[in-house]
């Protein structure tokens, strides 16, 4: 009877660390394909196919949902599946992002110029149930 109690509180506790290991890993998984796609978005901006001016956006990193998506050219033209789609990704489940201090919920983009530098604000919010990580897209 006490063998079975110990084992109920041992359990107890492994579900709880199992939940948060399972939490950081998405946010880890999260965070891995942002800094990916940033720095595909950096790649295609330096490449410059538009022909954008310095203060013009050459790169688009969209989040949509849970997708990732860049594109060259302007914010407008950038959707999955487009023309000017040329990276995508997904996030796992259950973990939101915010990039630029934008609203959860809402399309985000951050545009990059000819040089790779972000048009505005780079930082992000990656947050998986109690498990959450911030930074700057560089």
């Amino acid at each position: 009877m006490v063998t079975i109690a110990i084992l109920a509180i041992l359990c107890s506790v492994g579900v709880g660390l199992t939940s948060a290991w399972i939490q950081g890993a998405k946010v880890h998984e999260a965070k891995t394909k942002l800094i990916q796609s940033f720095g595909m978005a950096v790649a295609i901006a330096q490449r410059n196919a538009t022909g954008a001016a310095l203060s013009d956006a050459s790169s688009v990193l969209k989040l949509s949902g849970q997708e990732l998506i860049v594109c060259s050219g302007n914010p407008a033209s950038c959707t999955s599946g487009s023309s000017a789609q040329q990276w995508k990704a997904t996030l796992p489940n259950n973990t939101s992002v915010l990039i630029g201090g934008a609203k959860a919920g809402s399309d985000q983009t951050l545009s990059l110029d000819n040089t790779g530098a972000a048009l505005s604000s780079a930082g992000y919010v990656i947050t998986n149930g109690s498990v959450s990580e911030k930074g700057t897209l560089q």
